[in-house]
């Protein structure tokens, strides 16, 4: 419904069309959130469409910027700088996380656009280019920039954190992680996912199934897939084989196959960290 009336030019509509959705508490995908950003831009709502942002990230909708179409979100930037547009906060964040959906470098252009335009003092745009260099690999940079910024938020710190555990990085990880939650800054299901993953890959089990039952228990984050398969590949990276599996029968969700590959139900253990040692990639990490 909300699609179909911006489709056909009802933006206010399908905006209060919205918001009664979001009142009685129906899951929202991110086909609805790339209509109601186009009724956004119909109405010229800036500040609702911040918002939206804003609920987006917090929801792990972020990545799929302007309905995942990442490559026509940067050329559509590109043609609005021909035609004399000057970019807003908003705008410039889009196409940075655009660039960094697509682990382009050449994002690195805009952040000069930033700088020039004095948007990069928007935090929204500077988190974005700190996402952008950690994805690109480019973790120095990041943490440069993100030491540059004079406020930080939690997504700030997440974009941080996760991008050091994306490239193995796990002793920053997780002293990054520690030092935010000494800030008393809030950690989100995306941050934990990081720290886990940092956790696996130095085998730090002790630490990783504390980290797990805080993000639950004092954190208020229902574990998702990406949680618990970073809890199996843990387990399994320090051998302990029965834990994992253990681990995996009490999963509320059934587990993916990158899950299953590590405890296929009765195959000795001696198999089982064969399959794991041929097909995980990142075993010698």
């Amino acid at each position: 419904m909300i699609t179909g009336l911006t489709q056909n030019g009802l933006d206010r509509e399908a905006l209060v069309l919205f918001r009664k959705m979001r009142f009685e508490g129906l899951p929202i995908d991110q086909f609805t959130f790339g209509s109601i950003l186009t009724a956004c831009g119909g109405l010229q709502a800036i500040e609702e469409g911040k918002q939206l942002h804003t609920f987006m990230v917090r929801t792990y909708h972020s990545e799929n910027v302007i309905n995942g179409f990442s490559e026509e979100a940067v050329k559509a930037f590109c043609d609005m700088q021909r035609n004399g547009v000057e970019p807003d906060d908003f705008s410039l964040e889009s196409v940075i996380s655009s660039c960094a959906n697509l682990a382009s470098l050449e994002g690195a252009q805009f952040h000069g656009r930033a700088l020039v335009s004095g948007l990069i003092s928007f935090i929204t745009v500077s988190n974005a280019l700190v996402t952008l260099y950690a994805k690109c690999g480019s973790i120095e940079e990041s943490h440069r920039l993100f030491d540059e910024m004079s406020v930080k938020d939690e997504v700030s710190w997440t974009a941080l954190v996760s991008g050091y555990a994306q490239f193995g990085k796990a002793t920053e990880t997780i002293d990054l992680f520690e030092i935010m939650l000494r800030q008393g800054l809030q950690s989100d299901g995306v941050t934990f996912v990081g720290v886990l993953s940092a956790c696996s890959r130095a085998r730090l089990v002790d630490k990783g199934r504390f980290y797990f039952e805080s993000m639950v228990k004092e954190h208020g984050i229902t574990p998702i897939l990406d949680h618990y398969t970073c809890m199996i590949d843990l387990f399994s990276r320090s051998e302990r084989f029965v834990e994992a599996k253990d681990f995996i029968q009490k999963m509320p969700c059934t587990p993916d196959a990158f899950g299953l590959i590590f405890i296929p139900p009765g195959l000795p253990i001696r198999v089982v960290k064969n399959l794991r040692e041929a097909k995980d990639p990142l075993n010698n990490i």
